[in-house]
């Protein structure tokens, strides 16, 4: 087999680059501490690596998911214990407020208080994450939940949105809950029926908050306490107008039992006085607060305006303590989701330690084996540049 000159010394270049490039393929390994420098290094592996490089980048969002989410729910706790505060200092109010020792004056600055306390919580139900964004607004983050009128009263601008952030792939944690929620979604009364007696009302009669004996019977009907005569009263079904109990004998301060419920009535009421039964509705925390001023600023002036005071003054002190328990429930979701976010940053971390040592697998380079190599590379570049060498000197001119 001939070979020509040229096609000699090419075979002998193409051997000594191949060895060069696999010598700075080493070289830039132990440089970079990779193993892999591109996928033709080892294309099944860097699949497997751009898996785990994907799963690290989840793991990476579900961390900032939940920071965001702890520090947002954070500042509502602090929010809502601000909130409990504001109304246990109104419903202190309302137990001063009631008390048949003050005069009206007494009252009225009592009332200017309250009215003080309502502001206050308008401000806390419009309070603000770091960002400035509303925490009670729901999807409506950029404007205020809750504008107060002059009057006192309170509008609910906001929406019932609640934003879920997911912390894992199988987990999402709402990081704020909805003004609607927290301050208007309250049942009035007794949690079941309210019981409110009538503004025409001339008697004495002062109502309790009552109670539901028989949901069956009761069966969520608004009825009407109607009396018909002294010591003598009738119970009529609203819905129909029809009598549910005629007659019944009434006695200051002693249950009365009819139709599922159980009430008592205290005082002296009238003829003609009546009192209401309704199934409890969603009863705005502000509306309570701007009722018990008006109450308090009013007062009462003789025993049928005082029975008109001390019926409103249960029924606000009533609807008070459900505020305060909405407040309560939902500081305990809160710090259930704080909670799971803590736990879950557990199962994240260790998750992602198990995917950086899988990385670490896939990607980086053994260095003894890496210098192995590069001697070993050393040494086959310095063999194929001796046999160039040697087998270049060999020709017929030399012998001559």
């Amino acid at each position: 087999m001939r070979i020509s000159t040229a096609h000699f010394f090419e075979s002998g270049k193409q051997n000594m680059h191949a060895r060069q490039a696999d010598l700075m393929r080493v070289q830039n390994q132990l440089g970079s501490g990779k193993r892999l420098l591109s996928a033709a290094d080892d294309p099944a592996a860097t699949q497997r690596l751009i898996g785990v490089d994907e799963a690290l980048s989840r793991l990476g969002q579900f961390e900032r998911n939940a920071n965001a989410a702890s520090a947002r729910l954070s500042i509502q706790d602090s929010l809502l214990t601000s909130a409990s505060t504001t109304l246990q200092r109104v419903r202190d109010l309302v137990l001063q407020g009631r008390s048949g020792t003050l005069s009206n004056a007494d009252r009225r600055f009592v009332a200017t208080e309250v009215r003080a306390r309502l502001e206050e919580l308008v401000q806390i139900a419009n309070g603000t994450d770091a960002n400035g964004d509303y925490l009670f607004a729901g999807h409506s983050g950029n404007q205020a939940p809750f504008i107060l009128s002059p009057g006192g009263a309170v509008a609910f601008v906001g929406d019932q949105g609640v934003r879920e952030l997911p912390i894992s792939d199988e987990r999402r944690i709402a990081d704020a809950d909805s003004g609607f929620r927290v301050f208007q979604d309250i049942r009035g009364g007794n949690g079941r029926f309210s019981l409110l007696a009538s503004s025409a009302n001339a008697g004495t009669g002062v109502v309790d908050a009552g109670e539901v004996t028989d949901p069956g019977l009761w069966n969520g009907r608004s009825l009407d306490v109607v009396f018909t005569a002294p010591g003598t009263l009738d119970v009529i079904d609203v819905a129909t107008g029809t009598p549910v109990a005629t007659g019944l004998a009434f006695s200051s301060g002693t249950a009365l039992d009819v139709a599922g419920v159980r009430l008592r009535i205290t005082g002296d009421p009238l003829t003609g006085d009546r009192f209401e039964i309704r199934p409890s509705q969603a009863t705005p925390v502000f509306d309570t607060l701007r009722r018990t001023a008006e109450a308090l600023e009013a007062g009462f002036s003789d025993p049928a305006s005082q029975a008109a005071f001390n019926n409103a003054m249960n029924r606000n002190l009533l609807d008070l303590d459900h505020a305060i328990e909405k407040a309560l429930e939902v500081q305990t979701s809160v710090g259930a989701r704080l909670n799971a976010i803590d736990t879950q940053q557990g199962i994240n971390e260790d998750v992602r330690l198990q995917l950086e040592t899988s990385r670490s697998g896939l990607e980086d380079l053994d260095y003894v084996e890496a210098s192995i190599r590069l001697n070993q590379q050393m040494v086959a570049l310095q063999a194929a540049q001796q046999a160039f060498v040697r087998t270049s000197g060999l020709n017929l001119f030399a012998l001559l």
